[in-house]
């Protein structure tokens, strides 16, 4: 090996036996030149690897988020189907509870007790996130509509519960259109 601080230990073109040190040039220079070789090849075989792996990380990565936003998408859905039914028997206590307040037969125990279930359904997972119970309260106080003394269609009695019944549809709604769109925005990780 050439050492340039120290003259006395570097090898000249005219060291050798014979005059020639051709025996020395090549019997370095082969493993150098197949290590480089080698050491090339190899560098690029990494490369490779790397390349092949980082792309099958992004492509599972990529996956896993479609996984991801599909799940979410579809526990919205069952979320939408379950508050749609809980939903559908409020209005069905409702239109009782409202047919008993304008009974004059009726106890007015069972309709407090409609009311008791009505502000439990309420507070439970599917309707909870609607936040129905302070509507419900305002209908038990306010809601004094009460068809012709012969009625048996509940749909006419009372009138308040109607708005609240179309605005927590249309909430519901809402909430099922903005789901997709939160489901679908990409995760930072």
């Amino acid at each position: 090996m050439n050492n340039l601080n120290n003259p006395d230990w570097n090898i000249s073109p005219d060291q050798g036996e014979g005059g020639g040190n051709s025996k020395w040039n090549y019997a370095l220079l082969v493993p150098m030149l197949g290590l480089a070789a080698f050491r090339s090849i190899w560098s690029r075989e990494i490369r490779k690897e790397t390349v092949r792996l980082e792309m099958e990380i992004d492509m599972e990565r990529r996956r896993a988020q479609g996984l991801e936003q599909a799940s979410a998408f579809q526990r919205q859905q069952f979320l939408n189907e379950k508050q749609k039914a809980v939903l559908g028997q409020v209005e069905e206590k409702l239109m009782e509870r409202q047919s008993i307040f304008c009974s004059y037969v009726v106890s007015r125990d069972k309709r407090r007790a409609i009311e008791k279930d009505l502000l439990v359904m309420a507070r439970e997972p599917p309707l909870a996130q609607l936040g129905i119970d302070d509507g419900l309260r305002n209908i038990f106080r306010n809601d004094h509509k009460c068809a012709e003394i012969q009625n048996t269609n509940k749909h006419r009695n009372g009138s308040l519960m109607w708005v609240y019944l179309k605005f927590w549809k249309q909430q519901m709604e809402q909430q099922k259109t903005q789901a997709p769109l939160v489901a679908t925005q990409p995760t930072e990780k």
